[in-house]
């Protein structure tokens, strides 16, 4: 059975008497896992009920900017339901920030309806959480939590508990993540909900392989693995599966990461979810030295035109060989392209900033110092607007070296010293000290 649209849970709205259900989890073929409002929970006339069941039917098809739009014409300003299944379909859709903002109109709305106010944030956290929004993402999620657990909800209670745990994990705090996936696992073992239990277990195999027990992280994939195959959960078979190939990465074993990944890829359906796979085994053909294969997985991925940020990972990766094989002008080509396919999307700002970090280098190879000047600085303005001191480091200390070739040295001397106050305030001593000697270089050229 392949898991497409609605998956086996409902939860009773909130409410002092029993009604029809009001939400059920859905899990689209992409991965996403959220919750969303049944036709029952939809008040509003016979024409805008119409728009709703046709956005219902859209989205079981996995056609989800068609069904965001037929959501929001049901929304009629007013329909909780509505916002709340079109910020569905926009994080369905990989559109963070359209979801962001219909699922905010729809919190608007809800002060009267715990149930599918919880629903909303826990959603709305997803939102932030891919927007790279996190300490968002968990103020969303806590009160999403509260609700849940006033109402006596364990399945919105788990599906929460497992989101705080996944960006406890992305903020580096392994222990509280794995304090939430716990209680996550123990919901879903208790209310046997077998596809929550793997989901807990695949991002508990997660935290074991960032804290390097890969042996404890072995054993969380597979037992999430069989799971998946018990049920015919063929993406998050798939998932597990790229999980496990990364413990072979992270071992050397390139060879047995690439048996799996392809494993991975023959069981994904979505476009999205292809493209990244395939940018994943392009990866790995590159390190064993095989260019021409790697740039057919690239090539093969591109050509997925509903894929987007699969599409710009695929150019960054192409532009990275051209880079290896001195292909400058081909390399910033493909820069140039992964970039546009950013511009009028809300992506994570960084991940703009690293692709005009990559741009400026292929422009220092060039000796193109104008250039590569005006990318590491675009690059830094990001990074300052989104407070990621890593990466100002980074690019100050790469513009303070442009400055130094083009004989501008006390603007050289500033930018170095702000990279060194950067580094200093994390501890990072040896990137701290590089600074140190690229300042003493100045003083006694």
């Amino acid at each position: 059975m392949v898991f497409r649209g609605l998956a086996l849970i409902a939860i009773l709205a909130a409410c002092d008497s029993a009604r029809d259900v009001a939400l059920v989890l859905y899990e689209g073929t992409g991965g996403v896992a959220v919750l969303k409002a049944t036709p029952s929970a939809f008040a509003g006339s016979d024409s805008l009920r119409a728009h709703f069941a046709q956005g219902e039917r859209y989205l079981q098809a996995d056609r989800c900017d068609s069904a965001a739009v037929e959501y929001r014409r049901a929304a009629a300003r007013s329909s909780i339901a509505a916002w709340l299944n079109a910020g569905v379909a926009r994080l369905c859709a990989g559109d963070y920030g359209a979801a962001r903002l219909a699922l905010a109109r729809g919190l608007d709305l809800a002060a009267q309806r715990d149930d599918l106010q919880a629903a909303l944030l826990g959603n709305l956290g997803q939102a932030h959480q891919h927007l790279g929004q996190l300490d968002s993402a968990l103020v969303a999620y806590e009160r999403a939590l509260e609700l849940h657990r006033q109402a006596g909800y364990a399945v919105g209670e788990a599906l929460i508990l497992g989101d705080m745990g996944s960006v406890q994990l992305m903020q580096g705090a392994t222990e509280r993540a794995f304090a939430y996936l716990r209680q996550a696992n123990a919901i879903h073992r208790q209310g046997g909900d077998r596809n929550g239990l793997a989901r807990d277990l695949d991002r508990i195999g997660t935290v074991h392989f960032f804290r390097d027990q890969a042996d404890s992280a072995r054993a969380a994939y597979a037992e999430a693995l069989e799971i998946y195959r018990a049920s015919g959960h063929r993406r998050g078979q798939a998932g597990v599966l790229t999980n496990i190939g990364n413990v072979h990465v992270d071992r050397g074993q390139l060879d047995e990461a690439l048996v799996v990944y392809r494993r991975g890829l023959e069981l994904l359906e979505d476009p999205a979810a292809r493209a990244n796979q395939l940018v994943r085994i392009s990866g790995i053909q590159r390190r064993q030295g095989d260019l021409e294969a790697s740039l057919a997985s690239l090539r093969q991925a591109l050509s997925l035109r509903r894929a987007l940020r699969a599409r710009a990972a695929a150019l960054a990766e192409i532009g990275e060989i051209h880079l290896q094989q001195g292909q400058l002008d081909s390399a910033l080509a493909s820069y140039r392209g992964e970039l546009a396919l950013y511009s009028g999307s809300e992506i994570h700002p960084s991940q703009r900033a690293d692709v005009l970090d990559r741009m400026g280098n292929a422009y220092l190879y060039q000796d193109r110092l104008d250039s590569a000047l005006v990318a590491y600085e675009a690059a830094l303005a990001l990074y300052d607007a989104h407070g990621h001191p890593r990466g100002q480091a980074v690019q100050a200390s790469k513009i303070g070296q442009v400055l130094q070739k083009q004989g501008r040295f006390a603007a050289a001397i500033a930018a170095h010293r702000r990279a060194l106050a950067l580094y200093r305030a994390f501890d990072l001593y040896a990137e701290g000290a590089a600074q140190f000697d690229y300042i003493g270089h100045i003083y006694f050229r």
